[in-house]
């Protein structure tokens, strides 16, 4: 795979287990074909808003040595149990120098973190037959799942923020995920009115409810750190540039392909209801006809906070944002996070009407020169560089090294979503 003259990189896929403090490199016994996609999402199931997913990985791991079976068999490199031990998975970028005689000059290895996580040993399986294992790794954010709100622990009267503030502040969940009160700000903040609702519901079903409620989301970032924030591209990343076939400047030709576009109308509500509570957009229903979505949030009764968090929702979603799915190359998209900016620069194609000549603007004119014609555009899709894109889901095939950012024009309103 040519980098650049001179450079060649390749990558592959390391896994590591740590085996309760030892750290055990197991690439060699892992089948790259049985190593899942590493997925990251929020928002990006069609016809649906509010949910985020755990990126959870399959490894199948070659085990006729009995390398991978349970600390009861003494050629395990489990020394105490499968269960919780931490699993890393690198790509590792291999940058080769040559010469002008292709002779190797110089050889750097660059690791770059793709997923973090913890074996479930209720999910293990062994296959005796092929002398496989197949391990299902949870990612470390997982814990959320396990962990449980205890009663009394959201008082009535205290903010949405807050709340999930005091579901993440324990030390159950600090003991996997780095938490700091700072990195926590909701969109839309609101007085929770019966918190009994939330008593003995695990983390993860009271945060999503308070997410959807306060219209944010929630993420973990490479330093295992949570961040909650409001569904706006994240301005502190910095965008990302990518270019289609017949970009003006050949070399930055960087998309492989791109697919699933649509106007986003699947994902547009122009009615939101809580309860019994309706706020709609009657503008959008006569365009577009009704677009329902409806929750349920018993913890709040006040009809003017249903009402914030109503509207607040329905801004984010009443207007159609462009969205699609574009494929890149693994070495291309390793580091890249959620909500980060997106720029897509996809322009048409263009070639002249008959013979080898292409005609230059400025030197033709329009109907009159016949022998210097404007050229001919073609191609099914053109995207402006212009329009303001995020990052909604990144999903990483370790088999084929090849990434999937699904992308969403950013803003809310009619006329945003555009570079300033």
């Amino acid at each position: 795979m040519p980098d650049q003259i001179g450079q060649l990189v390749t990558f592959t896929p390391q896994i590591a287990i740590d085996t309760y403090g030892s750290e055990i490199e197991v690439s060699d016994f892992i089948d790259v074909s049985g190593v899942s996609e590493i997925v990251q999402s929020i928002d990006s199931e069609d016809y649906d808003v509010g949910i985020f997913s755990f990126g959870d990985l399959e490894l199948v791991g070659r085990n006729k040595n009995g390398y991978f079976n349970a600390p009861t068999d003494s050629r395990s490199i489990f020394s105490f149990g499968r269960d919780l031990c931490k699993v890393r998975v690198d790509f590792r970028e291999f940058n080769i120098t040559r010469n002008s005689n292709h002779e190797v000059t110089a050889t750097t290895i660059t690791d770059s973190i793709t997923f973090l996580g913890v074996i479930n040993e209720e999910a293990t399986r062994i296959s005796p037959v092929d002398g496989t294992i197949i391990f299902r790794v949870l990612s470390s954010d997982s814990v959320l799942r396990k962990t449980k709100i205890s009663e009394g622990q959201i008082p009535n009267g205290i903010t949405a923020e807050n709340a999930i503030k005091s579901i993440l502040n324990v030390d159950k969940i600090k003991s996997v995920l780095t938490y700091s009160a700072g990195n926590i700000n909701v969109d839309t903040d609101f007085t929770i009115d019966d918190g009994t609702f939330f008593d003995n519901l695990s983390a993860f079903d009271g945060l999503k409810e308070l997410l959807i409620a306060s219209n944010s989301i929630l993420f973990i970032d490479d330093t295992l750190t949570i961040f909650v924030k409001s569904r706006a591209a994240n301005g502190a990343l910095s965008t990302i540039y990518l270019y289609g076939p017949s970009d003006i400047y050949g070399d930055r030709e960087n998309i492989i392909r791109i697919d699933a576009y649509n106007t986003g109308e699947h994902r547009m509500f122009n009615s939101v209801k809580i309860g019994d509570f309706e706020s709609n957009d009657s503008g959008s229903i006569t365009e577009f006809g009704l677009r329902q979505k409806a929750f349920e949030f018993t913890a709040v009764t006040n009809t003017s906070t249903l009402g914030t968090i109503a509207n607040a929702i329905l801004s984010e979603f009443v207007v159609p944002k462009i969205e699609m799915e574009v494929t890149v190359r693994t070495s291309l998209a390793k580091d890249w996070e959620l909500l980060q900016p997106v720029s897509v620069n996809y322009p048409l194609r263009f070639k002249p009407p008959s013979g080898d000549f292409l005609p230059i603007v400025g030197q033709t004119k329009y109907n009159v020169d016949t022998d210097q014609p404007y050229p001919e555009s073609y191609g099914s899709l053109e995207i402006s560089p212009n329009i303001k894109f995020k990052i909604i889901e990144i999903r990483h095939d370790p088999s084929t090294f090849e990434s999937v950012i699904k992308i969403r024009q950013d803003g809310t309103a009619y006329g945003t979503g555009w570079w300033a």
